[in-house]
């Protein structure tokens, strides 16, 4: 009740308030510690000691690999942020927009986090582990199927090697299902919680094979080579709670997958949506290029197609080249983007489909 703070700060979209923070006083006096805030405030939230305990941890680690997160991003130009690939950009993003302690992963030394968080850009590889069918619960789409994912996620010699390990034991590979395991929960859990099984070879260890697997900001979903995300059990306390899915709902989730893809395909308005925001993309180009060339758009040396053409006019008896090529690339450009509709309305519109 005796202590006052005073800053400026602005609405965001979200209705939060952007404090500049060089214009936070306390007292009368600067104040930089988040930490002393919420001890100062302690009694007004309502928090007890061993909540603000958790929360003043939380905060600390989210702090710790905030400033990770924006030493890597200095080294940026805006140019090659744009150009970076979706599981390198993440990397450098702040993560959750809406919470406080977004990276509290309490649980986690300096080690685990060079290793395992997103913002250290690190790739590892997974555990592998084996089990017989009936002794799990499993599901695949039907557009899927097990070998072809195994295939997707494992190199050839792994997959060699995996079917050695099953036939020592008398296993068929139809009739076992691959189980990939972050390590640090092998470390962690697994290796204690399931001591038995793995001792009376019920679950087979096959350990750490190739792939190199990076976290999204979520932490569990992992990007790695072929074409398939995996999202894993991570027992840690993160964004202030921990996160789990029911064996139930992984049973269906394949099936709801496949009728929710299904419906999507059906419906009478979405599918010519799709088709028109593809379409709009044509539209789009062709009016960046407009506005370069009147001068609008991206300047220099940023390249835009419509800013060279702009340039080169006075060029164009002595080097068409230079007037050619960037109008070639916007004619090119719209009429791939426009196929590329017609394509997805002959493909997605159900109206096309029943005549």
């Amino acid at each position: 009740e005796n202590v006052r703070y005073r800053f400026r700060a602005r609405r965001s979209v979200w209705d939060w308030l952007i404090v500049e923070p060089d214009s936070i006083d306390r007292n009368g006096e600067p104040a930089h510690s988040p930490q002393r805030f919420l001890l100062d405030a302690q009694s007004v939230l309502g928090i007890d000691d061993i909540l603000l305990g958790n929360l003043l941890a939380e905060l600390n680690n989210t702090l710790y690999s905030d400033a990770r997160t924006l030493a890597r991003r200095r080294g940026y130009a805006m140019s090659e942020l744009v150009a970076l690939d979706g599981i390198t950009l993440q990397s450098l993003l702040d993560g959750h927009p809406k919470l406080l302690a977004s990276k509290g992963r309490l649980g986690w030394g300096t080690s685990d986090l060079a290793r395992y968080s997103p913002e250290s850009g690190a790739s590892f590889e997974l555990r592998w582990l084996a089990v017989r069918e009936r002794n799990c619960a499993s599901a695949i789409s039907e557009r899927e199927n097990w070998r072809a994912l195994w295939q997707a996620c494992l190199t050839t010699e792994d997959l060699a090697y995996i079917h050695s390990c099953l036939m020592e034991q008398g296993w068929n590979l139809d009739e076992t299902r691959l189980l990939p395991v972050h390590p640090w929960q092998w470390r962690q859990y697994i290796v204690l919680q399931y001591a038995e099984p793995l001792a009376r070879g019920e679950l087979l260890d096959l350990g750490e094979l190739a792939g190199d697997y990076r976290a999204q900001l979520s932490l569990r979903t992992l990007s790695g080579p072929g074409d398939y995300d995996i999202k894993l059990a991570l027992t840690l306390l993160n964004t202030s709670c921990f996160r789990g899915i029911p064996g139930r709902y992984i049973v269906i989730g394949p099936a709801l997958g496949d009728w929710l893809s299904e419906l999507t395909r059906r419906d009478d308005t979405l599918a010519p949506l799709i088709v028109q925001a593809t379409l709009s993309f044509s539209s789009a180009v062709l009016d960046s290029a407009a506005l370069g060339f009147l001068g609008m758009g991206a300047q220099p040396p940023a390249p835009e197609w419509g800013t060279m053409l702009a340039e080169a006019r006075e060029f164009i008896l002595r080097a068409w080249w230079v007037v050619t090529f960037p109008g070639l690339a916007i004619l090119i450009s719209v009429l791939a983007i426009n196929m590329m509709g017609d394509g997805l309305r002959d493909a997605l519109d159900p109206k096309l489909k029943r005549s």
